[in-house]
């Protein structure tokens, strides 16, 4: 077995299509270390290498490997594989096959893999055995081989046969509820599943109703085979037309041709609430344009009988648990709306990376569409999601009064170990596994400390937790401690384990504590201290923002105030290029007295902005003297970094190129063998996105890719300059290349077939949007490529990374190529790993 694809089958999906074949019994192997932890990108693992380099040879019984032994596994009788450590069952590999009557697709249906490869092609896997990860594969006629990963203890596989070539799944969902009375507009979120041999080409999804309403045709553009997407279904009804509370509205999927031919129908059910019941919210996410959910227990508040403004107390989950179980946990509260969001699954991304933007999104989406009060925001959350409330309210500090984790871990470092280079206590030695901490460096709660000063905190935890040790919890007791934190509170509760019931979360000392805190006025936040490791994650805090960093990655600090009477500001910063201000209270017309690092700054051409706020840019850049030396300007509504210079949304570093309505365009220009690796590797980040990040991923091939019908919007390439016929347009002439053979570096020329690469720029055809790259020297470099574990939380990637296939036995020391640009995009002023 090698990493391929299988050419396009010209037989029909279903032909040999038994019902099911379930896998019972096969070999398995413990994989022993060196291989290494989930959180970084520099992974050894022995068996994944073997087939990298092209030596994998087919297991038996007894065979040793890599310091492990195959061996026999056997299913229960339901059909489950199970076992603890030093088992293959946590951390190894599992291997079946199965002998096909013909060429044909059926839905591998496992449970508890990570991944799978079959017949050397990676596809996704179920890592926490949801149960509805269900993946067209090509079979070929004979034998064929599976080779899944497993890492939670057990493992389920099976084969079933599809429902039709093309159809809409059943399971994963996302339904928003409607609210009798009241218009209702919430997106639906479907799965469709290609199960054909052959592109879905001009293919159609709607929602339709008996009903007034439902939604338009969404164009389905070029599904290649063997391919899942979940998409966003427009939907509409009037406030007279969904019935009353309690009842449900029966609506259809429809998916047909580019005829309009019906292809398959699903009848869903949506449920009708009142105005003052539990409900779901959906939205589009600007991510990728899926749909995202969040979960409302909406206030009890009177507004006619004098209550004063609900605010919003923002409540975040913990592994494993639904939004919407979340909610359920709370009982209404006359002094605020509970707003759930997801973290786009119930395991997500740690509420980092992807799961801070999805908060981000649900909290914007929530303050614009519930009546509430602004100054009145508050969060918490249990276990991940006391985790996720250290690290949103460390991120975004300005946004809450106060904040209350429960039994939360502090970062990936205190709680799962440093065992992986992302996510290191100590300073590696190694340069590249230097680099990949700094990128990740998002991830350290503790860099951020001082934001919670702004905060009122109060951590809750049960000193008996067997999940996330109280010693998490002691540690921010001591850290808040070493800050004199002045508003503070503490409760430990003896004898408590980690889930203690509904009070874990809805605890009436801690949900007391947070109603009395207010945010100051926006005209009264007269002092500002903020602490960012990157404006790419977070740039604001009140009337101060961070556009660019001296040092990236690295955390900046900004202490400013403003004296209204007096017309002065005053600002200390370090690693800080420049600096966007908007001072409350000046004076319209009046000079502004600016001092910056205890140099002030000429002020003659500073007048406050008439009936808008002064607006203030500080750039950082070398004076007369050689030295760095601060330059400002101002005016009525100020002016971010010009296009073609970074800027928090189009900075980086790679993993940010997921981003903005990102679209993935797959080259064909190789010969049939590469370009089958290509879309395999697609294939294989599709399955990824979606399982991972309940995502929307849009696969697109280079012949008749039109860039301009994507204006603004991130584009990530698959395939070098040879294999990609859109480089040229969307990256233009580019300061590292990635040839068949060859890679052009920031710090010197590599050549061979093993070279695998990644990296972001700005999209060189308009302003706006960012362009990243995946791309290969050769063969081995795209096998290495294939499961590089860029949708894993805590995983950092910088502007580019580049490694050899041996990366896979070596870890960091395969890396050849890390850091990133600078600020004006540039290699000259980039900050780069060197050996």
């Amino acid at each position: 077995m090698k990493i391929a694809v299988a050419a396009a089958l010209s037989l029909h999906a279903l032909a040999f299509a038994a019902e099911e074949v379930r896998f019972t019994s096969g070999l398995g192997i413990a994989v022993p270390s060196p291989r290494s932890a989930s959180r970084t990108m520099a992974r050894i693992d022995p068996v994944e290498a073997e087939l990298v380099e092209g030596r994998w040879k087919e297991p038996s019984a007894g065979a040793a490997f890599a310091g492990g032994t195959w061996a026999e596994v056997k299913a229960d009788g339901n059909g489950t594989f199970a076992g603890g450590q030093g088992t293959p069952f946590m951390g190894g590999y599992v291997w079946f096959t199965h002998e096909s009557p013909g060429d044909q697709v059926m839905l591998l249906d496992a449970q508890g893999n990570g991944s799978a490869f079959v017949n050397g092609e990676p596809r996704g896997g179920d890592p926490y055995s949801w149960g509805f990860v269900q993946l067209p594969v090509q079979l070929r006629k004979g034998r064929n081989e599976f080779l899944l990963s497993a890492g939670r203890g057990s493992l389920r596989a099976r084969l079933v046969a599809p429902p039709a070539p093309a159809f809409v799944q059943s399971s994963d969902l996302v339904l928003p509820s409607l609210v009798a009375g009241r218009s209702n507009d919430g997106p639906v979120g479907a799965v469709v599943v290609n199960a054909g041999t052959d592109a879905l080409r001009g293919a159609r999804i709607r929602l339709t109703s008996d009903l007034p309403g439902g939604g338009s045709w969404v164009d389905l553009h070029n599904m290649p085979a063997c391919t899942v997407k979940k998409v966003a279904l427009p939907a509409s009804f009037g406030e007279r037309s969904v019935g009353k509370p309690g009842s449900k509205v029966q609506a259809t999927v429809e998916l047909a041709d580019a005829q309009g031919t019906r292809l398959f129908a699903l009848p869903v059910e949506l449920q009708v609430v009142s105005a003052t019941d539990r409900r779901i919210v959906t939205r589009e996410s600007t991510v990728d344009g899926s749909v995202q959910y969040y979960a409302v227990v909406p206030s009890t508040a009177d507004r006619a009988a004098g209550d004063p403004m609900p605010g919003i107390l923002y409540s975040v989950h913990g592994a494993g648990v639904e939004a919407s179980g979340q909610a359920a946990c709370y009982a209404p509260k006359r002094e605020a709306h509970v707003v759930c969001p997801t973290n786009r699954r119930p395991f997500g991304f740690d509420w980092e990376d992807w799961g801070r933007t999805d908060f981000a999104e649900a909290f914007a989406h929530a303050r614009a569409n519930l009546v509430n009060d602004p100054l009145r925001s508050w969060l918490t959350g249990h276990s991940m999601g006391g985790h996720g409330t250290w690290q949103l309210g460390a991120h975004f500090p300005g946004e809450f009064a106060a904040i209350a984790p429960s039994a939360g871990w502090i970062s990936f470092s205190s709680y799962v170990g440093a065992s992986a280079a992302g996510a290191a206590a100590d300073a590696p030695t190694d340069p590249a596994a230097a680099m990949l901490l700094r990128a990740g460096r998002a991830s350290d709660t503790l860099a951020l400390r001082a934001n919670f000063l702004q905060q009122g905190v109060y951590v809750l935890h049960g000193d008996a937790d067997d999940n996330v040790p109280v010693q998490e919890a002691r540690e921010m007791f001591r850290q808040m401690a070493e800050l004199h934190h002045p508003d503070f509170a503490y409760y430990e509760r003896c004898g408590a384990g980690h889930w203690w019931g509904n009070e874990c979360v809805d605890w009436p000392p801690l949900t007391q504590f947070l109603f009395r805190h207010a945010l100051p006025k926006p005209e009264s936040s007269t002092v500002v201290r903020f602490r960012t490791v990157a404006p790419q994650v977070s740039s604001r805090n009140a009337w101060v923002r961070v556009l660019q960093q001296e040092r990236p990655f690295e955390v900046s600090t900004v202490d400013a105030s403003v004296d209204a009477a007096a017309g002065t500001v005053t600002v200390t910063t370090d690693n800080v290029a420049h600096l966007h201000l908007v001072p409350p209270g000046l004076a319209p017309g009046a000079p502004v007295k600016l001092t910056v690092d205890g140099t002030a700054i000429e002020t003659g051409a500073f007048k406050a902005g008439g009936a808008d706020r002064t607006h203030l840019h500080l750039e950082r850049a070398a004076g007369k003297s050689g030295k760095p030396e601060w330059n400002a300007r101002a005016g009525a509504s100020g002016k971010d970094p010009e296009a073609n210079v970074k800027k928090p949304a189009r900075g980086g570093p790679f993993k940010n190129a997921f981003a903005h309505g990102f679209v993935a365009v797959v080259g064909t220009q190789g010969d049939d063998v590469a370009d089958a690796m290509l879309l395999a590797k697609a294939r294989y980040d599709a399955d990824q996105w979606w399982v991972r990040g309940n995502g929307r991923f849009e696969i697109l091939l280079d012949r008749g890719f039109d860039a301009s019908l994507y204006a603004g919007r991130n584009i990530v390439l698959y395939g070098n300059h040879d294999q990609n016929s859109a480089w040229g347009t969307v990256v233009g002439d580019p300061q590292v290349d990635v040839r068949n053979g060859t890679f052009a570096g920031p710090t010197e020329r590599h050549t061979g077939d093993d070279i695998a690469a990644m990296f972001v720029l700005p999209r060189a055809d308009c302003g706006q949007g960012q362009v990243g790259v995946i791309a290969a020297t050769g063969a081995r470099g795209w096998r290495a490529l294939m499961r590089t574990p860029v949708f894993t939380a805590g995983v950092g990637i910088p502007d580019l990374v580049v490694f050899r296939s041996d990366m896979l036995s070596k870890g960091t020391a395969g890396i050849i190529e890390a850091g990133f640009f600078g600020n004006d995009w540039s290699i000259d002023r980039g900050t780069w790993m060197r050996r």
